[in-house]
């Protein structure tokens, strides 16, 4: 069984999982709902959206949910969030972290670095 401290409680809508007292739970879409416990073989976060993912031991929960997971997104000139199902390729594009920073790996483009922190006082989630 995976453990995760977080505070307060939330309920991820449409996706059956409840986090309660520090667990993950699933909850059957039946009449009768039963708390059943999973365990978990790979977690993964995804720092930005819709490309490659990373593979964590243990992630910690921040106020909207997993922490570093979906922080970044690609966006085109207008501000525009970019997606995988219009730009399938977005899932070539390689995340790691680097100290406090987040290395950015696209094919044929380069590596690029942004910083994990907007600010030393105010770090996310």
């Amino acid at each position: 069984m995976i453990t995760w401290k977080f505070e307060g409680r939330g309920v991820a809508r449409g996706a059956g999982i409840a986090y309660a007292r520090g667990t993950i739970s699933i909850i059957p879409a039946r009449k009768k709902r039963k708390e059943e416990t999973v365990h978990i073989k790979q977690l993964f976060i995804y720092p930005v959206k819709s490309c490659a993912g990373i593979e964590v031991k243990e992630v910690p929960l921040g106020a909207t949910g997993p922490r570093f997971d979906r922080m970044f997104v690609v966006v085109n000139e207008a501000g525009e969030a970019l997606t995988q199902v219009e730009h399938p390729r977005l899932c070539l594009v390689q995340i790691r972290f680097t100290g406090d920073h987040v290395a950015i790996q696209i094919p044929g483009a380069g590596k690029y670095y942004t910083p994990l922190w907007w600010s030393e006082e105010t770090p996310p989630g």
